[in-house]
């Protein structure tokens, strides 16, 4: 019954994640578009007289800026006495973002399509052909936008025609230009809750590395605008370095100016030098809370550049509503069942409440490392929930997903992903959280755990969940590669399997897979027994379906790395010594290429191993990450 109610809610997931795609890109996005057609580019222009004016002012740019030069005008129509005027630059912004979604919801209709974006190209240095495909459509947005801007726009703000600005000040006011379009594109994969997510099947956590991106590149950008009207003060006979600090010549009587060359300069140290790795990797909570300043430069930005506003309206109202979701959220009441210390010596888990034994197999026997075991229930069934009455539930989760856990008797502003280590159907929501080095908030977690006379009474929040999962209707052979503490998403994805497969062998999420391994790398032997139970269940389905022609074959092929610790702690569980040959264990796989998947949580060398060893057999690859 519970397998039942999983599938009923993942179902009513995805329609809920119908209709957000329908409001967004139906009604919301052409809505932001209406609204640049329709009002002022800047905020000067913002009072009722101008607004009118504006709205009913269809003149378009007569013959002396040349017939070449008219193309850079807008599309202007009028509308019951409105004349609504599109941009060419918006029109190749919207287009960029419309081309991507559109594209991303036909592969989720066509196999081929997805398995043609998802190819790995070997020359790219194993970039996908979607992800290759990105990046030359974002590339021909730049470029376009570049010559717009310093060719084919007939006036700037209005006021100042293209033939009377010198080439410098060209190139600063495109380099501004540029700036606007990336700060509207640079918001829309921060939101946990993201549209954008939704729309292209890849969680919040992969498309990081395009705001990462494009942040480089925001800041190159805003160095080029910059540094461009320097020379400008300076070709005009000014001070540049006194100009630059406070305005008194170019301009001056824009006190805009001024306001954004300070917040852009406390941007710059924000963004560039508390962004580096170091400070991610040491300092995270100084990096993320510093992160927040963006809204200084955005807010100064609306105020300061001509089209600002177009760009970034859209991804900066999404982003207000996934920090509302997501506060609101956070505040949900989490009722903890089981939280508890397992250490090397066997230490088993306190098992308070006698349902929680029950419905979860990750009540373990023994582990190596200093792990933390958290098992609860959440107000709503959480940010995803179906029960709106106040009951308490396990969270409404898809297998591989991930929430965020804060403990206020730790740290009342500290956040950190976990993945859920249950499947869906599971009575509880749980995570299995390795202490990590000494000091941080994992190690700091079970200092807390093992010292409390009774840590189910610590408080607990929790904020998820996020990720898309793995749709494993898509693969004929899925491959689970997992090293250490990693083994908590590919367990949550295995055990799913196998509750399906006993609800129904005929299941959607089936349909079409033949076989799952899991490839399990781990320093103790005792850490094998954590998920013994799921691994017991799916080895005797799989035996039981031999020659059947229905289920998934199964297979295990666990690994000790660390010689010094077989005979440790005994486990009923078989494994090999040293480290596993990739390449030959994904072999068998390789017969229905894209259509296998090799699924990876772990150390870095084991994803790059892993990563290598997909890309050369011709096999799907996704990792799950954290890395900032």
């Amino acid at each position: 019954v519970d397998v039942e109610r999983s599938i009923a809610a993942k179902e009513a997931s995805k329609s809920a994640a119908k209709v957000y795609m329908l409001i967004g890109f139906v009604v919301f996005l052409p809505f932001t578009a209406i609204l640049s057609m329709y009002f002022p580019s800047i905020w000067e222009y913002f009072t009722v007289t101008d607004i009118q004016a504006y709205a009913t002012d269809c003149y378009v740019s007569n013959d002396e800026y040349g017939s070449f030069i008219k193309w850079g005008d807008a599309i202007r129509v009028m509308i019951g006495g409105v004349c609504f005027k599109f941009w060419p630059d918006l029109q190749a912004y919207y287009a960029f973002l419309y081309v991507l979604v559109l594209v991303s919801l036909a592969a989720r209709v066509s196999d081929n399509l997805r398995i043609r974006l998802s190819t790995r190209l070997v020359m790219f240095g194993g970039c996908t052909t979607g992800e290759v495909a990105v990046t030359l459509l974002f590339l021909m947005l730049m470029i376009f936008e570049v010559f717009y801007w310093m060719y084919l726009r007939p006036v700037w703000n209005d006021t100042y025609p293209q033939d009377t600005l010198n080439d410098w000040e060209r190139v600063g006011r495109t380099a501004a230009q540029l700036l606007n379009c990336v700060m509207g594109l640079l918001i829309l994969p921060v939101s946990r809750n993201s549209l954008w997510s939704i729309s292209l099947g890849i969680g919040w956590e992969a498309m990081i590395k395009w705001h990462t991106w494009m942040g480089d590149l925001f800041l190159v950008l805003i160095m080029v605008h910059a540094g461009s009207f320097c020379k400008v003060y300076a070709d005009d006979g000014l001070d540049w370095w006194t100009n630059l600090w406070w305005n008194t010549g170019y301009d001056k009587d824009n006190w805009t100016i001024t306001l954004q060359v300070y917040v852009v300069t406390i941007f710059l140290f924000t963004h560039g030098v508390l962004t580096l790795n170091y400070i991610r990797r040491h300092y995270f909570e100084v990096f993320y809370y510093a992160h927040h300043t963006f809204l200084a430069l955005w807010i100064s930005t609306l105020w300061h550049a001509n089209s600002s506003w177009y760009y970034m309206i859209g991804g900066l109202s999404l982003w207000m509503l996934d920090r509302t979701l997501r506060t609101l959220q956070a505040y949900s009441r989490v009722e903890v069942q089981t939280l508890a210390c397992i250490d090397k010596e066997g230490f088993l888990p306190t098992i308070t409440s006698k349902k929680a034994s029950e419905d979860s197999d990750t009540s373990v026997t023994s582990v190596s490392d200093k792990i933390v075991y958290l098992a609860y229930t959440l107000e709503s069934g959480g940010l995803n929930g179906t029960h709106t009455n106040g009951s308490r539930t396990k969270m409404d989760i898809v297998a591989g997903q991930y929430a965020f856990i804060n403990v206020p008797a730790i740290s009342i502003h500290e956040w950190h992903p976990f993945t859920i280590s249950s499947a869906p159907a599971d009575g509880h929501t749980t995570h299995h959280i390795k202490a990590m080095a000494p000091g941080s908030f994992t190690d700091r977690l079970h200092g807390l755990v093992s010292t409390h006379p009774n840590p189910r009474d610590l408080e607990v929040h929790v904020e998820g969940p996020f990720g898309v999962g793995v749709e494993t209707k898509h693969y004929d052979q899925i491959v689970l590669v997992a090293g250490g503490i990693g083994i908590t998403p590919c367990h949550a994805l295995l055990r799913d399997l196998v509750q399906k497969h006993k609800a129904g062998p005929g299941s959607s999420a089936l349909s079409q897979l033949r076989s799952v391994t899991l490839i399990w790398t781990a320093r103790y032997p005792s850490l094998f027994n954590m998920f013994e139970p799921t691994f017991k269940e799916a080895i005797e389905l799989s035996e039981a379906n031999k020659g059947t022609g229905q289920g998934f074959e199964f297979n295990l092929s666990l690994w000790l790395t660390d010689q010094k610790m077989r005979a440790q702690v005994l486990t009923s569980q078989e494994y090999s010594m040293g480290r596993p040959n990739l390449k030959s264990l994904l072999e068998p796989a390789s017969a229905s290429g894209m259509r296998s998947l090799v699924f990876h949580c772990g150390p870095t060398g084991l994803e790059e191993a892993s990563r290598a060893a997909a890309l050369e057999l011709g096999l799907d690859f996704h990792t799950e990450t954290f890395a900032l």
